[in-house]
């Protein structure tokens, strides 16, 4: 949307990178709402692209919170932004409590994905324990996967009622 002539004075787009920009990153947040106050700049804009840094530390904190004790482990292939999340269940907990909180941490991670445009899957494909994220979070997707399949499968006998059902 477009602002008020009036607004638009107080607006100043910096085009800076902070910290969770990754390859571009160099100003902390903290020290940029400094440089704010003391320049007197009411509002400004950033241009992060590359948010993986940013993305990581939003999940872990996350999962923090849904499973305090918990420990990320996040690994894979930071050149091309893929990379894999995980959580450690907490050094003596129970593990039946520990795997219940998975839906509700599932949730929390996808849909911080999907708002910084992230996907839900990797090079590794979508695999059976993601099919339902898949369905949610993937609908445009999953109707074009089936138009595949079913070009290149019409009588749905590679491995039917596996990721894609047709």
């Amino acid at each position: 949307p477009l602002m008020p002539e009036s607004k638009i004075q107080n607006f100043n787009h910096l085009k800076i990178h902070s910290q969770f920009s990754i390859c571009e990153g160099a100003i902390k947040i903290d020290e940029l709402k400094d440089f704010s106050k003391e320049n007197k700049i009411q509002s400004l804009g950033l241009s992060d692209t590359s948010n993986l840094c940013g993305a990581l530390e939003f999940a872990e904190k996350i999962s923090k919170e849904v499973i305090p004790g918990s420990r990320s482990v996040i690994f894979g292939h930071i050149g091309d932004g893929n990379i894999h999340f995980n959580i450690s269940q907490p050094i003596k907990s129970n593990k039946d409590k520990f795997l219940k909180k998975d839906k509700k941490l599932r949730k929390k991670i996808n849909d911080l994905t999907i708002e910084l445009n992230g996907s839900i899957s990797a090079e590794h494909g979508i695999g059976l324990t993601k099919k339902a994220d898949l369905k949610k979070y993937m609908k445009k997707d999953v109707e074009l996967f089936k138009l595949i399949k079913k070009s290149l499968d019409p009588k749905n006998i590679m491995n039917p009622g596996k990721i894609i059902d047709i």
